[in-house]
């Protein structure tokens, strides 16, 4: 399962309350969030005790998605 966030859903207090409430017990739980902002993810996430499998970065390239 995997949410993606934006600049502005990732800086608003609810979206942690939103992963807590999308996290099922054994299935893996992503995070994609716009460049640069993976640290900032991780702090949320690990502050809320909400396990995360991983955390990708989105960036927008000549109007393709990129993901790493």
């Amino acid at each position: 399962m995997a949410q993606v966030e934006t600049d502005d859903s990732i800086r608003d207090i609810a979206t942690v309350s939103e992963w807590k409430e999308t996290v099922v017990h054994g299935i893996a739980f992503y995070l994609l969030v716009p460049r640069g902002l993976k640290e900032s993810a991780q702090q949320l996430a690990g502050a809320a005790a909400v396990p995360v499998s991983g955390i990708y970065e989105y960036t927008f390239v000549n109007g393709l998605c990129q993901v790493r």
